[in-house]
């Protein structure tokens, strides 16, 4: 019986914990999308937009491949 329940917490625990690192991960994903968005809108220099755009680019490489072409069709039409 101690050992069902101990193997029963543990999987539990080890659940909640992995969940917690996944969303963790996510917001600080968002928070660095934001960021970089907020750098394009700005009057910044052209080198620092060129940069902002390829790796708003490279943050969606993964889980959206439109927006990733739409940000790196930006930067590549900024380099011409």
């Amino acid at each position: 019986m101690y050992c069902k329940t101990f193997n029963t917490a543990n999987l539990f625990c080890t659940t909640v914990l992995c969940i917690g690192i996944f969303f963790e991960a996510g917001s600080q994903d968002q928070f660095r999308i934001d960021s970089l968005a907020r750098l394009i809108d700005s009057d910044g220099e052209q080198s620092q937009r060129l940069q902002s755009l390829l790796e708003l680019s490279l943050e969606y490489f993964d889980y959206n491949n439109e927006l990733c072409l739409e940000y790196a069709e930006e930067a590549h039409s900024l380099a011409e």
